[in-house]
């Protein structure tokens, strides 16, 4: 014969040797009920030690592993393994967890006391139908405007789960337990009570009750009622005890959506910082600007980090690596293009990656200021593209005058002072800037072979007004098409014209000119910085301005 629930051999009248059957049954009793080393282990081990015990996973291999089922007890001793069935209610403690974990008849569960557990609560205030989804929940009651009654679920369909209850305000008002049948179960009364229920199958029994900290208050948190599947919680306010929702999904493939990006304004030449992480950072000066990744010395961006940068006026947005810092930019380095933008992200320490439809290493041979003809006083920076007058007018032609074809160029007024006196436009080699001449204007200088777009937004050739295209505040796009196959020159403001380039309508007669630059006037610390790709599209038939 054997017991009932370990099946272990029972000694016999006049069994011979009885000790071994006595031995045989503590070996089972020590391997059974004591402890397992993992519950995770596939493979057999190969050198096992005499008492090894282990779960049988559902992976499990091996000579001996290969026939025993999940869930068995794996003892080795005498030399071999033998496989035991767990029972029902079995508790074991696992080494490699330092914890204790129980069998329910069909897996193994956390079977540390709620007394030590830290685990989730919910708040509530009204009365309410307890389910399954509360299991293994602390809901923590507010009875302050009267009763409040939960009704649980069947015992039946409850077997094996555990619910928390904890009364905090209670102001001569209970928590009610009921049944479904609406019968009082159980009832807490006293402020600062709890109590955890679990279901047997048949009916409900209290694992544990009391007043106070036992309730596993201390150190954990509240929440809403209810949650939508997914959804990452945030906490609410500073004090750490309260979460909320969140619009934040992530699903179970790992992917997440809810989570969009908050927005910053740059307004100048910045340097990324902490800050700025996961930010969309709209770029927007009236002029180029300059966005410094710094090197990790310096300020330690961690790896990942991320912004998005958006273009907001014309001028363009450069990245700009500081000493010891490499970005990969195979698309070039200068987001350009108004309200376009790229992406910046920071691969390895001093290594970053720069990623976007707009972005532009500048067209081969782009059309600049020339360095020998202007006035001294015109500064040149940006590689020529760039230049500004300090304090005084200056003046400056581009270099590559144009004698035949069809070429567009971009003219940006980057800065300009009150009162300043600023045009662009064109002119042919025979006009002499070296007094800085109003273009168009001939008692300043500015000859007939002048085409002069003053700040007002007037155009003016031998000082007759020939077209307005609105003013050319800081910030605006002076747009030339020069055809001098045709001795026709357009101009427009921003993204509009005075006339039609493509359709050769319009335009100003340049017919007598040898040959057309690019031209300018400052005057006041101003600039005009020549576009190294065009923000606006070209007129058909046309292509841009190089040397």
């Amino acid at each position: 014969m054997s017991t009932d629930l370990l099946d272990l051999k029972e000694l016999v009248d006049g069994q011979v040797d009885p000790y071994a059957t006595v031995n045989e049954a503590l070996r089972q009793i020590e391997g059974r009920t004591i402890r397992v080393l993992s519950r995770t282990t596939d493979a057999q081990p190969g050198s096992p030690s005499a008492g090894d015990t282990y779960i049988i996973t559902g992976s499990a291999t091996g000579a001996d592993w290969d026939g025993f089922s999940e869930h068995d007890i794996a003892h080795y001793y005498g030399g071999s393994w033998k496989a035991y069935t767990p029972i029902e209610g079995l508790r074991l403690w696992v080494n490699d967890e330092d914890t204790t974990i129980a069998f329910n008849g069909s897996a193994y569960v956390d079977a540390v006391p709620f007394s030590r557990r830290r685990v989730p609560h919910l708040a509530k205030s009204s009365s309410w139908t307890v389910t399954g989804g509360d299991a293994g929940v602390l809901n923590v009651v507010d009875a302050s405007g009267g009763d409040v009654s939960a009704t649980l679920p069947s015992a039946a369909s409850a077997k094996h789960l555990e619910f928390g209850f904890y009364l905090g305000n209670a102001e001569g008002n209970s928590l009610i337990l009921k049944n479904a049948g609406g019968t009082t179960l159980f009832t807490l009364g006293t402020a600062d009570q709890f109590m955890w229920l679990a279901s047997d199958g048949t009916s409900w029994r209290v694992i544990s009750k009391g007043v106070g900290a036992e309730s596993g208050a201390s150190g954990n948190v509240t929440g809403p009622e209810s949650s939508t599947d997914n959804s990452v919680p945030r906490f609410d306010g500073t004090g750490g005890a309260t979460i909320q929702a969140s619009p934040v999904i992530i699903d179970d493939a790992g992917l997440m959506s809810g989570a969009g990006r908050s927005r910053a304004m740059k307004s100048g030449d910045f340097t990324l910082g902490i800050s700025d992480m996961g930010r969309r950072l709209e770029c927007g000066s009236g002029g180029v600007m300059a966005c410094t990744v710094p090197d990790n010395a310096s300020v330690a961006l961690p790896v990942g980090y991320e912004v998005i940068l958006v273009q907001t006026d014309v001028a363009l947005v450069e990245v700009a690596a500081a000493a010891g810092v490499t970005v990969r930019a195979p698309d070039g380095s200068k987001i350009d293009g108004q309200w376009t933008s790229a992406c910046l992200y920071k691969r390895s320490t001093n290594e970053w990656v720069l990623d976007g439809r707009s972005l532009s290493g500048g067209v081969d041979g782009a059309v600049i200021w020339s360095a020998t003809d202007k006035t001294s006083n015109g500064e040149l920076t940006n590689g020529g593209f760039r230049i500004v007058a300090q304090n005084t007018p200056a003046a400056a032609r581009s270099e590559a005058a144009k004698s035949a074809g069809k070429w567009y160029a971009e003219i940006h007024a980057e800065s300009n002072a009150a009162g300043s006196v600023y045009l662009a436009g064109l002119a042919s080699s025979n006009l002499d800037i070296t007094g800085a001449p109003r273009l168009g204007d001939p008692t300043t200088g500015g000859d007939a072979e002048s085409i002069g777009v003053y700040y007002n937004g007037v155009v003016k050739t031998l000082d007759v007004q020939v077209a307005d295209i609105g003013s050319l505040g800081q910030g605006d796009t002076l747009r030339i098409a020069v055809d001098m196959d045709s001795g026709r020159a357009y101009v427009g403001g921003n993204g509009g014209w005075d006339g039609d380039p493509a359709a050769g309508t319009g335009g100003i007669d340049i017919s007598a000119w040898p040959d057309a630059m690019l031209a300018c006037r400052l005057d006041n610390d101003t600039a005009w910085v020549i576009r190294e790709k065009p923000g606006y599209d070209i007129p058909s038939g046309f292509q841009q301005w190089v040397v």
